[in-house]
């Protein structure tokens, strides 16, 4: 997989045969082509991941990645999804009594939304898609997400950064840490912040 890149490059050039008995010679095109800002040789790769347990708000940031596609589990079936949320780090908040009470809030919000969703349902006879109006972007989802390797090289560029939004950041860092084993010459030169 990893020497896609370079045969795609070497295919446009005709210089295929040069690379054919060398991986040295693929994976240092492939750092060239990076170096030089040739990316398209990298959309030949791509990456299909089985996203489970983020919030509808981290899917949301991560359909904006619009060439990264996928399929997302439906909010028209939460109700069989049953109530399953994805809850801040908090990390900012240096007291551990505040964290606590306002993580019971948000917990709080959730359930009764949760609730309200089934009373709309069982009660007032909703349908689905009207009902779930009010289920927060907490809830939590899972997708199929497939993304060529360019463009996954952006997503990691703008969500690995510490400034980026710490749910989709966690996603990135998990994903940088698969993809650097897959193919790690088309990876090598992004790094995590600690």
């Amino acid at each position: 997989i990893e020497a896609l890149p370079a045969w795609s490059a070497a295919m446009s050039y005709g210089s295929r045969e040069k690379l054919a008995e060398s991986p040295e010679k693929q994976i240092s095109l492939n750092r060239k082509l990076i170096q030089l800002g040739h990316h398209t040789p990298l959309e030949s790769i791509q990456f299909n991941f089985h996203v489970v347990g983020i919030s509808k708000a981290c899917g949301a940031q991560l359909s904006r990645h619009r060439i990264g596609q996928g399929h997302v589990s439906s909010s028209r079936r939460f109700q069989s999804q049953g109530m399953s949320f994805v809850y801040p780090l908090l990390g900012y908040i240096k007291s551990e009594d505040e964290a606590a009470a306002a993580l019971r809030v948000i917990s709080d919000i959730n359930r009764q939304s949760f609730e309200i969703y089934e009373k709309l349902r069982e009660e007032s006879k909703l349908h689905k898609e009207d009902a779930r109006r009010v289920i927060p972007v907490a809830s939590s989802q899972e997708r199929v997400w497939w993304v060529n390797a360019r463009a996954l090289r952006d997503f990691l560029r703008l969500r690995l950064p510490r400034d980026a939004e710490w749910e989709i950041r966690r996603l990135a860092i998990m994903v940088h840490n698969i993809v650097s084993q897959v193919a790690p010459s088309l990876f090598e030169d992004i790094a995590t912040e600690g």
